[in-house]
């Protein structure tokens, strides 16, 4: 019965507990909680891993101090011979020597002088000239001329010196002929370089045993050369 004009609830009443209804969708993960303390002591270091491909080259840096200079290495091999230097200026005469004691034997002497260059081809006689000396009859020569004859049989003392020069390397030589033939003895032979000066001389006895003899002092280097300052002596011995 209603005490009144409202409407008052009405007592509850307690009933049996239904069973568990459906769990429900998870809710949103709530944030995450602090860092909690470290473990226990750290693990063993692991294998070293793979080498990494190599980098670019870096740029190049400042150029360093030069070092000290090395020893001196050893004398590397001569080198080949030039070639032959200009001639020279022909040299101012040197004095005349002392007279040489007087030699036995007649008084037959010729004595030649030939001072003009020539150029000569081998075996080409050489042309004698200015004659100083000439007396007897033994030795005859006509100035100018390549003979000189012997007409006397006897032994003769022959001398002669000359400057002699060749366009090539190769023998520089002179020779006396008699009747064409080289006289042995009387060779002076050198071997020389292009273009260079050399002193020939060569003194002999010659055994005449011909009532004429023709000599020729004559070029004998196998190739043309060219003689100058040329001294031609010759002498007939007394037996």
């Amino acid at each position: 019965m209603n005490c009144c004009n409202c409407i008052c609830p009405r007592p509850y009443r307690w009933g049996v507990v239904g069973p568990t209804g459906p769990m429900g969708p998870i809710g949103p993960t709530g944030p995450t909680g602090p860092t909690g303390p470290s473990g226990g002591l750290p693990g063993p270091t692991g294998p070293t891993g793979a080498t990494g491909p190599t980098g670019p080259t870096g740029p190049i840096g400042a150029t360093g101090l030069t070092g000290a200079t090395g020893p001196i290495g050893p004398t590397g091999a001569t080198g080949p011979i030039g070639p032959t230097g200009p001639i020279g200026e022909t040299g101012p005469t040197g004095p005349t020597g002392a007279t040489g004691p007087a030699g036995e034997g007649s008084t037959d002497l010729i004595a030649n002088f030939y001072t003009d260059t020539a150029a000569l081809g081998d075996t080409t006689a050489i042309p004698l000239g200015d004659i100083v000396n000439l007396s007897g009859g033994a030795i005859n020569h006509t100035d100018g001329s390549t003979d000189i004859i012997l007409s006397e049989v006897g032994n003769y003392l022959i001398s002669y010196t000359s400057t002699g020069v060749r366009d090539t390397v190769g023998d520089l030589s002179l020779s006396v002929t008699n009747n064409g033939t080289v006289i042995p003895q009387s060779v002076s032979l050198t071997n020389v370089q292009t273009s260079t000066p050399t002193q020939l001389a060569s003194s002999f006895i010659f055994n005449n045993t011909s009532a004429t003899s023709t000599l020729n002092l004559i070029n004998s280097s196998g190739a043309e050369a060219t003689f100058s300052d040329v001294n031609f002596v010759i002498r007939l011995l007394n037996e």
